[in-house]
Formats: structure tokens, sequence, C-alpha cells
């Protein structure tokens, strides 16, 4: 008779089993959502005839090879860091990866500067006179600081990147103010546009420069 009374205490946990495992499945769960980049580059309008004087005069033909990103960088997922820890969100993504969104912001930036004329994406047997590269070390929300850092290393090459001619590190911290999907993408896009028009302006003078003094 003893043993009989085992029964219902294993029902109550079968029930308590069930009624766990309900909650689980039936939980929501977070959607993931698509963070959009805009640099809100405004191109110069120019005649095309204009353009075409100036480019036969005087702007060099640079050509951008695709820009890479540290290993850790080259996914989709929004990465978020507090101290020295970065973690991937399970939750929110970028439209594409960093060094692709970045690339894609600074030939953007170029259009309609006359003062140099940027091919990309680079074709080989396309005739240039200097070569751009680029790494993506830094694309992520700080939450710690409370702020979108985005940080760059261009490197510009003699044609077919036979000799390094200039190197710079563009950085830019934006405040974010609240860690939430909308605040995330205005962040970076303000980043995106201050980093790309940096690194236009660069290319623009001390790059030039420098593709001058190489020829």
């Amino acid at each position: 008779m003893r043993t009989a009374s085992r029964y219902p205490r294993m029902g109550g946990m079968w029930v308590l089993l069930v009624l766990l495992l309900a909650g689980c499945i039936g939980g929501k769960v977070p959607s993931e959502q698509i963070l959009r980049i805009s640099s809100d580059s405004k191109p110069i309008v120019i005649s095309r005839q204009e353009k075409a004087d100036q480019a036969i005069e005087n702007a060099p033909l640079v050509v951008m090879e695709d820009l890479t990103a540290f290993p850790a960088l080259d996914r989709n997922a929004v990465m978020l860091s507090h101290g020295r820890v970065l973690t991937p969100s399970s939750r929110w993504y970028w439209e594409g990866a960093p060094a692709a969104i970045t690339g894609a912001c600074i030939a953007a930036s170029l259009q309609g500067r006359t003062e140099v004329t940027l091919v990309w994406p680079y074709r080989n047997r396309l005739e240039h006179q200097a070569m751009l590269t680029g790494r993506v070390e830094a694309f992520e929300v700080r939450t710690d600081a409370m702020e979108m850092l985005v940080r760059i290393r261009l490197a510009l090459w003699t044609p077919r990147g036979r000799s390094l001619l200039l190197t710079r590190v563009l950085t830019s911290a934006m405040p974010l103010r609240s860690v939430a999907a909308q605040d995330i993408a205005e962040a970076a896009s303000r980043c995106m546009q201050e980093l790309s028009g940096a690194a236009a302006d660069w290319l623009c003078t001390d790059g030039r420069n420098a593709i001058r003094a190489g020829q």
C-alpha cells in the first residue's frame, strides 16, 4: 500500500515537467532585426565634359580593392563590447559585412570628386596610377561607454601594389542614446559619414600628392 503512494507524486512531477516545457516552447523569442547603414554622401554635381577634362589633366586613377576585416569582424552580426570582451548579437545584424559596408561608403563619398578618379570594384587589367587597400579593425557597439566605434586602416600603393606610398588610420566614435536597434543604426551611419568623408579628403590631398611624387 505504501508503494502505491508514489504514483500521485510522480503524476505531479509529470504535470510540472509538461508546464515547464510548454513555457519554454511557447515563450516569445525576439525576432532578428537588420540594421541599415547609410553614409548620406552628397556627391558634387559637375558637367560630364568638365569632369572629363579635369580627369585627363589632373586626376590620377585609383583602383580600390575590396576592404578586409579582422576575422572576428568578418560577419553580419552586430558586435557588442564590454571592456575587452566582444560578443556577437544573436538578434541584431548589419545589412552586410562591415568591410563591404565601409568600402561602399568610401566609394560613394568620392563620387563627383575631381581630384582623383576612384574605380571600384577593382579590375585587374585596368591601367591605374595607384591602388587603395584597407582593413576594418573595429566595428562595435561599446555598451560600457555607450558609443559606436569604427576604426579603419587605409594604405595607398603604387600600381599593382608594388610599393607602399602612404598609410592612414581613421577612427570615429559616436555616442549612443540607448542600446537599441534604431539608435545603433543611426550612430553607425554617423560614423560612416565621418570616416568616408575623412578617407575621401585624405585620398584627394595627401594621397594625390603621394601619387604625383611617386610617378
